[in-house]
């Protein structure tokens, strides 16, 4: 009984002396030690914690939407060189480039067309810059979504992708000539709807990356006064100064046509001009019409006294 309560007696005395130096190195340990790994902890934990989607519903199907941009822009500037070089440097910035592009008319009253293709991203930068730099008498955007009919494309391409693995598949165990030559006829038409749904995915993936924009630069002495908002004078006007500036166009047109074919308006000339001179010199020549002989006179009325009855004769 000694032995056991010696031991009890010992065992208590080292718990306590354990119990001693845990709290003295917990009172010599530094005050942020804890602060440190919380801190640890917490980002360990928002690390290893998925990050959470803010974006809306609205935001994600517009960004998985297949959208084509298209705009339009009518201009005007008293310094035709230093537009088109602003035009064509702010394409380059934008990572854009000019698909087509025209001039046309003499220093002065030129005008010029282009068809500028930037990326989708850049479209707003674009019509923001231009419309900064430029006189801007008109401008449109329109937005064309065409997600339905690209996925519809991309399920008949796939669906066709399938045929065209089925159509190898049986003509290695086709047997007959017949079954060979009909196989192979299909094969070529499922080739043929293939590389042509191909191509369509591609253009439309061009016009959905690519925006289209379509500008028109006059030259002009004068620049026109641009009505706020869309009222139906300002497009009115607008509307008759693109028409007197396109009949200027078809005039000039017209003549440079004439011009060119001058050597056949020369001779078609020449040729009414005799057909003229012979139809007018027959009329001359032609004898007049002769009037039936009046050589035949009337009758000449006779003085003869009427009778009455009492002249008689003796």
């Amino acid at each position: 009984m000694k032995k056991r309560g010696l031991c009890l007696l010992l065992l208590a005395v080292l718990l306590l002396s354990l119990a001693g130096c845990g709290s003295g190195n917990t009172d010599t340990a530094p005050a942020d030690t804890g602060a440190g790994w919380s801190e640890q902890a917490t980002d360990n934990q928002a690390a290893d914690s998925p990050a959470e989607d803010t974006t809306s519903p609205a935001t994600q199907a517009l960004q998985n939407a297949k959208i084509i941009r298209t705009g339009n822009m009518d201009l005007q500037t008293q310094t035709f060189d230093e537009t088109d070089t602003f035009l064509r440097n702010l394409t380059e910035q934008q990572g854009g480039y000019l698909e087509a592009s025209s001039v046309s008319g003499e220093p002065g009253s030129r005008y010029a067309e282009y068809t500028v293709r930037v990326p989708q991203e850049g479209y707003d930068a674009f019509f923001t810059q231009v419309g900064e730099q430029c006189h801007v008498l008109y401008s449109a955007s329109q937005s064309e979504n065409i997600t339905e009919q690209y996925v519809d494309v991309e399920t008949r391409l796939s669906a066709l992708r399938t045929k065209h693995e089925r159509l190898l598949a049986l003509l290695e165990q086709a047997g007959t000539m017949e079954t060979i030559i009909a196989l192979e006829s299909e094969l070529a038409d499922t080739e043929y709807e293939i590389e042509r749904l191909t191509g369509s995915l591609r253009q439309y993936d061009s016009l959905v990356s690519f925006s289209t924009i379509y500008l028109t630069v006059q030259e002009t002495a004068s620049l026109d006064p641009v009505a706020e908002g869309n009222s139906f004078v300002s497009e009115l006007g607008q509307a008759l100064r693109r028409g007197a500036h396109g009949v200027a166009v078809f005039l000039r047109g017209l003549v440079l046509f004439c011009a060119t074919l001058w050597p056949l308006l020369v001779l078609a000339a020449a040729a009414l001009a005799v057909v003229f001179y012979l139809r007018r010199r027959k009329k001359k020549t032609a004898p007049s019409p002769q009037l039936p002989p009046t050589d035949a006179e009337p009758p000449q009325p006779t003085d003869i006294p009427p009778d009455d009855g009492d002249n008689k004769t003796p």
